[in-house]
Formats: structure tokens, C-alpha cells, sequence
């Protein structure tokens, strides 16, 4: 945005449409430049995403402690303000959405994920607002999250060592066994961050098959990087490794002091859901304690409680708000005339699976490959007059096809009123495009 005013002339050229994008990492002084310059105006932006950066040099000399730089150990404590000086993280979208009434939720989520990756952050932040699409080949749900619980980590001084050595055999183990997918490493402190650099840089430096593997990534411009929670950019990488490193002290006691970034009531939460949704593929998590041993209470930081049910998530497959599995209560919510259409074509010998996917976004029917049964060989869209309860036209006959198809989908559609006036010629055109269809 500092490129507008830096080269274009206040008088020189006037815009009919200023579109600013990932607005909550911007700041109003930023942008204003451009705004002055259009005619129109779009925020684009998520309150529950990065905050705009720092600006140390703005923040008062004689006010340390507001750049969370107070003693050895503020790199991990939570961003305070001094007394006296203004919000320096404010950003045009919590301006516009004060200003510009009622404010509009995108909801489609259309990156090529699998749900896995999605549905935490889903629950736990957007409340299951967001509309997930399932894939139709299980290969590409293949990646997901994961949990690796490190037993003998222990938090000494700002790092948990053993934690730190145990994400970087991880990593190694990723660059040989996954050289054509791109990695990023994600520390919960920056003197964590700093200990896993260093460690990884000298396991990469003893490794020459992992050194070429890092070389191939670092000409694509994607090389393997590592950065702490707070310092967390909005890149993606296929998998994302994250070291909690939260543990116990040497003389067994977890205190508070030891949290790191997730105690910050302003960003702690956002750091955390921004890390969560960096992976394409996979994510694993390390972890030094069980989700048992983070108390919470109703002081707690957001982005603290959310570790916790994360931690609690992956240790059991559950949500406090949703379960996971795409497949629980779908015999709950089929509609009568979707049971019609099932048992009708399992009649015909046909694997019908209902519900495939998650609230909005799920595919009514699914018709199963016999030869692999967790791929989907067609998606019947089943259509009443009124369409499809809680969305709109564009939402119904554009974005959710697409969206499908780019998920690997193959849809046919099914009208009430066709079925009810030509159902055995509705079930004989279903059996012929599924005998005509490769196998997935």
C-alpha cells in the first residue's frame, strides 16, 4: 500500500474500485493513500487472522515493556501497550467494519484441503460458519492432523530442548521421505523458534540428501522456514510441523509464566488459528503435556483455552463444539425425500453413502467405487422447488458445483418434480452414468 503514495500522483489517476485485501494485517495510515484514490470501496479481511505488525519505532524509548521487550524472557510474553499510548495494532478492517453496515461473511471455503485441516479452527473460531466441501477420493484426505506427545520434554529457561530436537528429526525425516512437498516449521516463542533454526540448520548440514532436498524448495521460493507464533507470516506449506513448547520445568511444575504467546488476550488466538490453517496437507503437532494439565478459567486467554480443546481434539478425535468425523449424524439429517433416492438405488445394487462432508458443504448422496469403497465415484445433488435450504442462487448453481468439481467431484442432479413424474427413468439414468465412469 506505501507503493500508492510513494508513486502515484494524489492528481494522476482516479480508480472506480479500491479492493483491500488481508485488511486486518494493514493499518488505516497505510492505506489511506489508496482509498483517497478510488471511487468505490472493498475490505477484504478476517478479525480472527493476523494482526497488523509491529511498529517499534512509533512506540515511546522509554516504554520497553510495550514492545514486549521487558528482561531476558519478554520475546515470549504477551504484547502489552504502556500506559498512555494507543492500540498500535488497530487496522482498517476493524475501522470498516464500525463504519460499513451490515458486514458480509464469505463462507465458502474453496483451497484444496482436506476437511481435517479445516474443522478445528472451524468450531473453535468461526462456530461451523464455514462451508467445508468434501473431497471425493479419500487420497486427497490422506494428510490431516496429527499429534506426537513428547515425553521426556522439558521447558528450561525460554526452550524445551528435547521437544525442539524431536520436531527437527521430523523435519529430516520430511525432506527425505517427502522432498517434492514444501515444509514450514512453527515455534511457540521466539527463543524456540531460534533453537530449532539452529538445530536443523546443523542436521541439514550433516544430512546431504536433505541439504539437496532444502535446495530444490529454496529455488521453487518455497525453502523450508522456521518462525515463531508471533512473527508467523500467511504462507502456506503442504506440511506444517508446530512445537508447542509448553512443558514442565525441571523441578516438575508448569507455571504460568511459561505460555508463551497464547497468553495474550489481544492476539494470542489469532497467532494460534493463523498457524493452524497454514498447512496444505498435513500438520503435526508437538506437544510436551496433555490438554488435561492446561487449567483454564474464565481469566483465561482465548488463544490458551483453544490450545487446550486443540490438544483435547487430537488426543481424542472430538470437539467440545463438533465431532470431526464427516459421517456422524448424517442418518439424522437426511430429508425423506434423499432416503427415497438411497434405497432406491441400493435396490439397484448400488453403495449409497448420505451426507458425505460436513454441515453445509456436504453432498447429499455419494455413489461408493466397489473397488474403493472411500472413494466416490458420483455426487447426486437432490433438489427441491425451493433448492437447497440456507443458501442463495449463486451459492447453489455456481460456487458449490465448482468448488466440488475442483475436489474431484461428479455430479448429477435430482429435481422432486422429475423424480415423482420419471423415477425409474431418473434410477436408469443414474445406473448408466455410474457403468460409464472410470474408476477414481
Amino acid at each position: 500500500p506505501w507503493a500508492v503514495a510513494s508513486y502515484l500522483p494524489p492528481e494522476s489517476i482516479r480508480f472506480d474500485l479500491v479492493i483491500l485485501d488481508n485488511a486486518s494485517e494493514l493499518r488505516p495510515e497505510e492505506v489511506i493513500g489508496s482509498i483517497a484514490r478510488g471511487g468505490q470501496l472493498v475490505v477484504v479481511g478476517d478479525h480472527l487472522q493476523l494482526p497488523p505488525g509491529d511498529l517499534p519505532d512509533l512506540l515511546p524509548e522509554a516504554e520497553p515493556a510495550a514492545r514486549g521487550l521487558s528482561g531476558v524472557n519478554g520475546a515470549d510474553r504477551p504484547q502489552v501497550e504502556a500506559p498512555g499510548v494507543p492500540d498500535r495494532r488497530e487496522s482498517i478492517l476493524d475501522l470498516a467494519s464500525l463504519r460499513y453496515q451490515p458486514v458480509r461473511q464469505l463462507r465458502w471455503q474453496s483451497a484444496q484441503k482436506p476437511e481435517k485441516l479445516i474443522s478445528f479452527s472451524n468450531s473453535e473460531f468461526y462456530h461451523d460458519r464455514l462451508i467445508v466441501p468434501p473431497s471425493s477420493m479419500v487420497e486427497a484426505d490422506k494428510g490431516g492432523v496429527s499429534l506426537s506427545y513428547v515425553e521426556d520434554g522439558i521447558r528450561t529457561g525460554d526452550v524445551n530442548r528435547p521437544e525442539a530436537r524431536r520436531v527437527v528429526e521430523a523435519a529430516i525425516s520430511h525432506l527425505l521421505n517427502h522432498p517434492h512437498e514444501s515444509l514450514g516449521i512453527v515455534g511457540f516463542g521466539r527463543r524456540q523458534q531460534e533453537l530449532i533454526q539452529e538445530l536443523l540448520e546443523q542436521a541439514i548440514e550433516d544430512n546431504p540428501i536433505a541439504s539437496k532436498a532444502r535446495q530444490l524448495w529454496r529455488d521453487r521460493g518455497e525453502e523450508p522456514v522456521v518462525t515463531s507464533l508471533e512473527t508467523l507470516s500467511a504462507d502456506e506449506r503442504d506440511a506444517i510441523l508446530i512445537s508447542g513448547a509448553i512443558g514442565r520445568d525441571p523441578e516438575g511444575h508448569l507455571r504460568p509464566d511459561l505460555r508463551g504467546p497464547l497468553s495474550s488476550h489481544d492476539h494470542g488466538h489469532r497467532w494460534l488459528n493463523v498457524a493452524l490453517t497454514r498447512a496444505r496437507r498435513r500438520l503435526v503437532c508437538f506437544t510436551s503435556i496433555r490438554s488435561n494439565e492446561i487449567q483454564s478459567g474464565p481469566g483465561t486467554a482465548w488463544g490458551l483455552q483453544a490450545w487446550r480443546n486443540f490438544l483435547a481434539f487430537l488426543e481424542t478425535g472430538q470437539h467440545s463444539r463438533a465431532s470431526s468425523d464427516m459421517f456422524q449424524g448424517a442418518a439424522a439429517r437426511i430429508t425423506p425425500f434423499e432416503q427415497a433416492v438411497a434405497e432406491s438405488l441400493r435396490g439397484r445394487g448400488l453403495r449409497v453413502v448420505p451426507r458425505v462432508g460436513s454441515h453445509d458443504g456436504a453432498v447429499e448422496l455419494a455413489i461408493a467405487d466397489p473397488l474403493e469403497p472411500d472413494n466416490f465415484l458420483l455426487g447426486i445433488e437432490v433438489m427441491t422447488e425451493a433448492g437447497r435450504a440456507g443458501g442463495t442462487i449463486s451459492d447453489r448453481y455456481r460456487y458449490r458445483p465448482s468448488i466440488l468439481k475442483a475436489r474431484g467431484w461428479r455430479l448429477h442432479r435430482i429435481w422432486l418434480t422429475e423424480w415423482a413424474r420419471f423415477r425409474e427413468q431418473e434410477i436408469e439414468r443414474i445406473i448408466r452414468m455410474v457403468g460409464s465412469l472410470p474408476a477414481v
